[in-house]
């Protein structure tokens, strides 16, 4: 007969791995609650995984255990747990009874012990199955006790999974631990002695008892020596290390099963905390399909069957899209929509047929009075202009009108918006007459957030330029990327041998561990930063201690090289089309949270050129032909420009009217000097406070980014603010305004939510307090260029022009422009550029054009 099983939850140690595992998951209102997210999540992934017969949570409760007696020293090193997470805590253990499940805990001892006590009482009878991180518990692992980990493609560890990790059996887990000591609860273990060095001792005499009667026949000496000195803080250790399994509970086997679930107290709770997902999961949450309006499908075949669809549709000015499609955008469902009753389905083996029922869709798509509704109609341009169909403007995309109306949050789909705005699920079957509806509640929140502008003027008419600049792409020498690929390995080589000879040794460059103790150890470098497992090896760190040895820097420009090879010049070469010899990246409209565009496969935006080599990039993007050239459009410090206009600062502003150059300008304040005394190092440091002060840059950030005290970066810091006091003022409101409303608006009234200005955490608040000086400035840099883009795909298209729009970047702008053309598609870009907005500073852009995007003058 089957055994039954039993499940075993750490409460606090899954509580704190969910905390630090979803930091920023919060309600709208602030409200952290990325730890009962992840809490919950996994009970649910173990009640649907293991299907426990018999299911238990365990908490530690608060105060000493009987571990503290004996060492008062234990987990002394522990933080306080964060009051976020306090809180959060709470909430875990009311959901844990409304789930219905057992809950104990007990004053003077550790879930772990409870745990253990209960795994040793019934295993007997049932096969049991432990939930924890913690090391410890693996001593009970046995015959019929297993550690589950929900986490882990193979989630089950037992006797042989102990032995294969650690070199022990499970009953030799607190010997192994006396010794290697466990740093998470601040057993002291034996110095000198690690994991490695425990197991081999361990196995080799048997136990810990063993091991430290016979010190005496060990041979390395010094190993004789540890042992024999912390002789008694090897058997401390091991006590603070066993699990007790004689808590006294006075517990049945009935008292583990779980009792049914408290589904209206779920609900409610679910609700509160915005978790849309579990919510719909609870019986009796999710919409039936009988409660969605039944629609009715005319499936169209031929010209004869469209005549009064396409009346209707041109007669209400509508026509709400669903289509589907495999990788290769070969279409295998195409429905269309006019009214939330009725929708149209086309077999688009027959709809994409040269002829007129193809004219016909045809038309229909590209008529200018007709407004397209749908989900990612980016994507659909793209996928039915591979079909010979062009959908053309006038649009409403879902998909951006949710990311404008709740920017910041995660990724809007379908389902998600149809939970948030209809308040059930999405009928796949009918997603045209569905977006309708969700238009319709859309369009509301627009106007009512003062979004009107922001969606229709720049937005929209954005999803086809971005659809136009994809499908045209940018030319790319692909023999002149091979041979980067060639030299770029070769450099690789070089800088391996160089490493090697300057650390003495050979080792994996790519490992941090092995990186750490070449750093830290042999060159005996300072450790500026702990990470998890060890000395960090990160940018930062490398940075700084490359002003000490030249490894680091050569480490850094490993990293760079590697970068480069495997993510640009390999990644890139499948990407280019094998007809055309051009790569069309992804331009994201509707990702960031401050409004930027970003792109993807492959990514242009951090194509690495602090190298020559990462510049040499650049030149493998050209022009298509020996009469074409590209140009470059790039605005000039516009951040800067936007932070003159939102603070009003005096001088800021006399600084751009008068065509100074502002970094010079500001370093004369700074310093005191007049501009014709300023060093060219004064200058740099006056750039780094400028763009530092935009980003919310403290002392601390600037010290480390310009290598000077932070006592001094102060210094420069509250200079600034003293020659810019406006400014000061305007950064000081953002924060007040955030704190207020919960957001930000850029000048375009694009909003960014800061939900973490009433976190508890004060790093979670001191982010929200850059973002909300940060977002108005760098949101309004991203609006501009986004209406730039607009007006001249717009003009360039009037005009009759060929110039095409092929990429942005940052701040920057490429065209790919015959050489006749270049006068006037320069004219039409500048003026499109410099008058988007009138600010109270000019707005100043800089053009170049070349052969290729590196060689530009």
């Amino acid at each position: 007969m089957q055994r039954k099983k039993l499940c075993l939850v750490d409460g606090n140690s899954y509580g704190y791995r969910a905390y630090y595992a979803l930091p920023d998951l919060a309600t709208s209102n602030g409200m952290a609650t990325g730890a009962v997210y992840g809490f919950v999540t996994m009970l649910n992934k173990i009640r649907n995984e293991v299907t426990p017969d018999y299911f238990v949570v365990c908490f530690d409760v608060k105060g000493p255990t009987f571990r503290h007696e004996k060492f008062a020293e234990y987990k002394a090193h522990r933080k306080p747990m964060p009051d976020e997470l306090k809180e959060q805590f709470k909430i875990i253990k009311n959901i844990v009874c409304a789930y219905g499940i057992p809950m104990f805990e007990m004053s003077g001892y550790e879930a772990d012990d409870i745990i253990a006590t209960l795994a040793a009482k019934f295993k007997e009878k049932l096969d049991v199955f432990i939930i924890s991180n913690d090391k410890d518990m693996l001593q009970l692992v046995d015959k019929y006790v297993k550690i589950y980990n929900p986490q882990k493609d193979d989630p089950i560890i037992d006797e042989k999974a102990v032995f294969e990790r650690y070199g022990v059996n499970p009953r030799q887990i607190a010997d192994l631990l006396a010794l290697a000591g466990d740093k998470s609860d601040n057993i002291p273990g034996v110095p000198g002695i690690g994991f490695k060095g425990a197991a081999e001792l361990i196995m080799k005499f048997g136990s810990l008892k063993a091991l430290l009667e016979n010190a005496d026949k060990i041979m390395q000496e010094k190993r004789k020596e540890l042992l024999c000195r912390y002789k008694e803080q090897a058997n401390l250790s091991r006590d603070l290390a066993t699990v007790n399994k004689q808590v006294p509970l006075d517990i049945d086997i009935t008292d583990l099963q779980a009792k049914g679930e408290d589904t209206e107290t779920l609900r409610k709770l679910f609700q509160e905390l915005e978790f849309k997902n579990l919510h719909r999961g609870l019986s009796g949450a999710q919409s039936k399909v009988e409660q969605i309006q039944k629609v009715k499908i005319e499936r169209i075949k031929d010209k004869k069957d469209t005549g009064a669809f396409f009346a209707r549709a041109k007669e209400k000015g509508v026509l709400a899209l669903d289509i589907e499609f495999e990788k290769n955008y070969k279409i295998t469902k195409l429905q269309f929509s006019v009214d939330e009753k009725c929708l149209c389905e086309f077999d688009p083996s027959e709809a994409f047929k040269t002829g007129n029922l193809k004219a016909e869709i045809n038309g229909l798509f590209s008529d200018d009075k007709i407004l397209k509704i749908g989900y990612d109609l980016k994507t659909a341009c793209l996928v039915l202009a591979k079909s010979g169909i062009y959908l053309k403007e006038p649009f409403f995309d879902v998909y951006v009108a949710a990311y404008l109306l709740e920017q910041g949050a995660p990724k809007p789909t379908p389902e998600a918006i149809a939970y948030r705005y209809l308040k059930r699920d999405i009928d796949k079957s009918a997603a045209g007459c569905e977006y309708l509806k969700i238009k319709e509640c859309l369009t509301k929140e627009i106007k009512n957030s003062g979004l009107e502008k922001l969606f229709y003027g720049v937005e929209m008419p954005l999803v086809y330029v971005l659809a136009a600049m994809e499908r045209e792409g940018i030319q790319v020498d692909k023999k002149f990327l091979m041979s980067l690929g060639e030299e770029t390995e070769k450099k690789q080589t070089e800088l391996i041998s160089k490493i090697y000879k300057l650390s003495g040794c050979r080792f994996n460059i790519n490992s941090p561990k092995q990186l750490s103790e070449i750093l830290f150890d042999q060159l005996k470098l300072p450790v500026l930063k702990k990470g998890k497992t060890g000395p960090s090896t990160d940018v930062e760190v490398l940075t700084r201690l490359a002003h000490k040895h030249e490894l680091p820097a050569l480490i850094l420009e490993y990293r760079e090289m590697t970068k480069l090879k495997s993510t640009y010049i390999d990644g890139m070469l499948p990407l280019i089309d094998s007809k055309t010899d051009k790569i069309h990246t992804s331009f994201n409209q509707a990702v960031t949270a401050t409004g930027r565009l970003s792109s993807s496969s492959p990514n242009l935006q951090n194509i690495p050129i602090r190298t020559e080599t990462g510049r040499q990039m650049r030149a493998v993007f050209t022009s298509r032909a020996q009469n074409w050239r590209l140009l470059c459009a790039d605005y000039s410090q516009i951040e800067l420009r936007v932070l003159a206009h939102l603070s009003l600062d005096e001088r800021l502003v006399k600084a751009f009217t008068s065509d100074l150059d502002i970094h010079l300008f500001t370093a004369a304040l700074i310093f005191h000097i007049q501009e014709d005394e300023v060093t060219q190092k004064m200058r740099d440091v006056a750039k780094r406070v400028n763009f530092g002060i935009i980003y919310g840059m403290g002392a601390y950030g600037l010290s480390r980014d310009i290598g000077i005290a932070p006592q001094e970066a102060k210094k420069f810091i509250e200079e600034y603010f003293k020659r810019y006091p406006q400014v000061k003022t305007y950064l000081d409101g953002q924060i007040k305004l955030a704190e207020e409303k919960g957001y930000v608006t850029t000048l375009l009234n694009r909003r960014r939510y800061i939900p973490d200005m009433e976190s508890r955490n004060p790093s979670r608040r001191s982010f929200a307090e850059r973002t909300a000086m940060n977002a108005p400035i760098q949101g309004t840099a991203a609006d501009l260029i986004k209406v730039a883009m607009v007006d001249i795909y717009r003009k360039l298209q009037e005009k009759g022009l060929k110039a095409v729009m092929v990429l942005q970047v940052h701040d920057e702008l490429v065209f790919d422009v015959p050489e006749k053309e270049l006068d006037k598609v320069r004219e039409i870009v500048k003026d499109a550029m410099e008058n988007v907005i009138k600010l109270k500073v000019p707005i100043k852009v800089s053009l170049k054009t070349g052969k290729n995007w590196k060689d530009m003058k």
